[in-house]
């Protein structure tokens, strides 16, 4: 089955229209390329998502976790300088600083609380929020006390109450800081591994790809190359003389033309050379014929002349017989002179012997009637 597919296709693809194959290589590689930008395109948003993930959900509340620490810090240190000083101006500077800081940590919280926590940290956060607002509740109880001079009183609602609240506050704080720092750290091993990924996956998109595109390119190209070298040794063969080459690529695009108009055009050559060579057989023989003729007409006039030269030996034994002819006529003349006297002499010779046998007739006649007469008597 995959043998057969792989026919039709090369088949489908050598059918194709040299533009078309041209086209589908260039569409083969746009798609390849098209294919790896998405790839990586993906695992870049993905890791920019993680990377803008680490920027709001872990970067900017880790900073204000970080602030809220320093801040309790600070505004612890600013209660105690309220406590222990005895300057009326000196406590409500520090009392106004201790409550920018609890303003400032007020801030960080809300940016806390609109921040894109995850479920553990939204409940540390909720929790320190409750041992937070417990913990100024008791620190605003101790400034109190030390406004209103008990300072034994402050301190050691301080020491015994409000420190242990401040450390658990700062506790649960510090506790949601690690957790950022970890989950910090997973996502960054989220990003490596993404991009590890995206390296991996593009480079396996681009192997594949390559492989695909040398594959198809090859095949493209012994598509068009193969038939073009092999029509180009025809013409090499029909050059030499060699008419009895054909063509066998078949198929609809540019070359498969070429080649049956090759075809068309060596059947037609061919055609064209057997006339000429029929003919020129025709003029051959015919030059053969005229050359016999001409022979002909040589052994003729040959002839010719010895019968001309035998015709005038004749007519001149003629003129010669003429001549001789024409004495003996003399002598015939003469001859025939003397035969008329002959004949005239032979003539009363011959009326002398026709009287004489006229008269022998006759008496032949009587004897014959002598004789039937003694005939009759005797019987």
């Amino acid at each position: 089955m995959k043998v057969g597919a792989g026919e039709n296709m090369m088949s489908l693809l050598r059918d194709l229209r040299l533009v078309y194959k041209i086209f589908t290589l260039i569409a083969i590689a746009l798609i390849m390329v098209i294919t790896v930008g998405i790839i990586g395109y993906k695992f870049t948003q993905q890791m920019a998502h993680n990377s803008e993930l680490v920027y709001t959900d872990i970067f900017i509340p880790n900073a204000a976790m970080v602030e809220i620490r320093t801040n309790n810090r600070a505004a612890t240190s600013f209660a105690l300088e309220t406590m222990l000083a005895r300057d009326e101006q000196l406590q409500k500077k520090l009392l106004a600083d201790y409550k920018d800081r609890l303003v400032k940590n007020k801030e960080q919280v809300a940016k806390l609380d609109k921040a894109n926590l995850d479920p553990k940290q939204a409940e540390l956060l909720n929790k320190f929020k409750e041992k937070y607002e417990v913990f100024i509740s008791e620190m605003d109880n101790a400034l109190s006390l030390s406004v209103q001079n008990k300072d034994t009183e402050a301190y050691e609602l301080y020491s015994t109450k409000v420190s242990v609240l401040m450390d658990d506050a700062q506790s649960v704080m510090r506790e949601m800081t690690d957790y950022s720092a970890k989950r910090a750290e997973t996502i960054n091993k989220d990003n490596l591994s993404s991009a590890a990924s995206a390296a991996l996956i593009s480079l396996g998109s681009v192997t594949v790809s390559m492989v695909i595109f040398v594959v198809i390119g090859l095949a493209i190209t012994r598509a068009i190359t193969r038939p073009v070298q092999s029509l180009q040794e025809l013409m090499h063969s029909a050059e030499a003389g060699d008419l009895t080459v054909t063509g066998e690529y078949r198929s609809n695009d540019e070359i498969g033309q070429l080649n049956r108009s090759f075809n068309g055009m060596l059947k037609a050559f061919k055609l064209t050379v057997e006339k000429i060579l029929s003919a020129a057989t025709t003029v051959s023989a015919t030059a053969t014929e005229i050359s016999a003729g001409v022979e002909d007409i040589a052994t003729g006039g040959t002839n010719q002349a010895k019968s001309a030269q035998k015709m005038n030996e004749l007519f001149k034994d003629f003129s010669l017989a003429i001549s001789s002819v024409a004495k003996s006529a003399e002598q015939a003349s003469e001859l025939s002179g003397r035969t008329m006297h002959l004949a005239q002499e032979g003539n009363q010779i011959l009326s002398a012997s026709i009287q004489g046998m006229d008269r022998l007739n006759q008496q032949m006649s009587r004897l014959e009637l002598d004789s039937k007469k003694i005939g009759k008597s005797s019987k």
